[in-house]
């Protein structure tokens, strides 16, 4: 996750699941997000104007569709979105609330060291969120990709897109149930969800995780992995929830 994509529609959908999470569990079931926070800078080409980033949620609602959902959650984020103060950055989704009672781990992935150290400091990065998020029950992770392919390294630049399969596996271990974002490539859709698959069957033998598609702008993708039968029964809670009242925003893979 990087600030500059703070407050998009991406956000607006990541943070209803999130908040819908909690009021299902009743506040019973602590959150904890890795952010997976990338500051490596945006190639020029990449980087749109202010004006047009703060915009970016809200210039698809003429009709009110996405305020109509949760007027909550979407004038939280244009609060943020809309501070003249200073740019959004994630500190802002901690500091104000927008997903109550979790706990943050918001250190940027390492990448500016040589090729050879790149990975021991990650190692050392991803430690400090074990033990940071040590108190969760369930764990979010967010990074800009999703779960890196198997071509891709901790020592390459790359990296700092991706959660790679023996983290997420390192997570499932200390009992943890898991959200994994993954964004949508190009490939075809036959080759992108057999090659998601083959990667969280190294996380355990016939794994079957709830799937949940997000498709407003850019398409996105939700894997539910529940360490525990009670988490199995609220993330299918969860993902009722999200694919009937939510249907403009989610719905299944299939």
């Amino acid at each position: 996750m990087r600030d500059e994509y703070v407050g998009d529609v991406g956000d607006f959908g990541k943070y209803i699941l999130l908040d819908e999470l909690s009021g299902i569990s009743k506040g019973k079931v602590k959150i904890g997000i890795n952010w997976y926070y990338n500051v490596t800078p945006l190639p020029i080409n990449n980087l749109l104007p202010d004006k047009i980033r703060r915009g970016y949620i809200y210039l698809s609602d003429g009709k009110g569709r996405y305020r109509n959902l949760n007027r909550h959650m979407f004038d939280s984020l244009r609060s943020i979105v809309f501070n003249n103060d200073s740019t959004p950055q994630l500190s802002d989704i901690e500091n104000k609330k927008v997903v109550k009672d979790c706990l943050f781990y918001r250190k940027p992935i390492p990448y500016s060291q040589p090729t050879k150290e790149r990975r021991a400091h990650r190692e050392q990065w991803f430690q400090e969120s074990l033990n940071t998020l040590d108190g969760a029950d369930v764990i979010f992770l967010d990074p800009d990709n999703g779960v890196a392919p198997f071509t891709v390294t901790k020592s390459q630049t790359d990296s700092v897109k991706y959660v790679f399969v023996d983290e997420i596996k390192r997570y499932y271990d200390l009992k943890k149930s898991l959200i994994i974002y993954q964004h949508r490539d190009f490939s075809p859709m036959v080759d992108f969800t057999s090659r998601f698959m083959t990667s969280l069957l190294h996380i355990k033998p016939q794994c079957f995780p709830l799937f949940l598609r997000f498709s407003r702008v850019s398409v996105r993708y939700y894997a539910l992995i529940a360490r525990t039968e009670k988490h199995n029964v609220l993330f299918a809670k969860l993902f009722n929830k999200l694919t009937n009242d939510y249907a403009y925003l989610f719905g299944s893979c299939d």
